[in-house]
């Protein structure tokens, strides 16, 4: 597997044979699938970086967002009074499930 790595996570060549078959069980896990405490990034260094959010241009150039703002079930539900282990999700057109807290989770940043 090749990519293109970024500033974030500049690897970019992993290498090795498998497939579908080869696994007993195999489960898709999407640990960065909806941000609640990362709606927006800028760049204010002067040079070009490459993130998990996107390119972003020098001296604020863009913006990337990575919430639907005001519909974002996170930011609605803050204390995770509705959110949780086991909630029922909508992830890759199919039912998944919210099994554990993700990366970006910090109940304490509001």
């Amino acid at each position: 597997m090749e990519g293109y790595g970024t500033d974030c996570y500049p690897a970019r060549k992993q290498e090795k044979n498998m497939t579908l078959y080869d696994m007993r069980d195999a489960i898709l896990f999407n640990p960065r699938n909806a941000y609640q405490n990362y709606s927006c990034a800028v760049n204010m260094s002067d040079k070009t970086i490459y993130t998990y959010m996107g390119m972003l241009r020098p001296r604020m150039a863009n913006a990337n967002y990575s919430t639907s703002g005001q519909l974002s079930p996170l930011f609605n539900d803050p204390y995770y009074k509705t959110i949780g282990l086991g909630t029922r999700i909508f992830l890759g057109g199919a039912q998944g499930y919210v099994a554990w807290q993700g990366t970006q989770h910090n109940p304490h940043a509001l």
